[in-house]
């Protein structure tokens, strides 16, 4: 299984995948971290990238106003089995370039129909949320909900509204969020 961790600069990709390559090899797993410079995964159970040509490709679009890497990105992207966003819950970023990569990052993978699980929490929490992603994505029995069953919605525990994070994240590109 590849797993992709994408955020913004200084999120807790690098520690992230670090520490899920060790509680993956605690459970009894190969796991191997790869770098950006590692193209080639040697057979492991899981390999995890915490470095992607997507974020890349992001930071250059922001940065220089050139959407020409995203192309690539986006297919590589695509060959990931899961995708693990960082949620924005870690430091303060008072220059606002978190935001700007964050949101573009959640706009290019909905866009493109990329799934993503994103993940919140402070070191053994966001640890955990990260694992429970991964034991959700390989039970695909748990996706199979049958006919007439109808399908789970989550719903912020704050304000009680499924839409909360997307509308967020719109507002902060100045766009009106569009209804499901």
């Amino acid at each position: 299984m590849k797993i992709a961790l994408l955020g913004a600069p200084c999120t807790g990709k690098t520690w992230l995948a670090q520490a899920l390559q060790a509680a993956l090899q605690t459970r009894g797993h190969s796991a191997q971290v790869l770098t950006s410079s590692e193209r080639a995964v040697t057979a492991c159970d899981y390999a995890i990238a915490d470095a992607t040509a997507l974020v890349a490709a992001v930071q250059h679009d922001i940065a220089l106003q050139d959407k020409s890497l995203l192309p690539g990105a986006v297919a590589a992207q695509a060959k990931c089995d899961l995708t693990l966003l960082m949620g924005l819950d870690l430091l303060q970023d008072h220059s606002g370039i978190q935001q700007q990569v964050d949101a573009r990052l959640r706009e290019v993978l909905q866009a493109h129909g990329l799934r993503y699980s994103v993940v919140y929490g402070r070191g053994d929490q966001r640890l955990a949320c990260a694992l429970a992603a991964i034991e959700q994505w390989e039970s695909p029995s748990s996706w199979d909900l049958g006919e007439g069953q109808p399908r789970w919605q989550w719903v912020c525990d704050k304000c009680s509204d499924a839409q909360c994070e997307h509308q967020l994240f719109s507002a902060l590109l100045g766009k009106a969020p569009q209804n499901a």
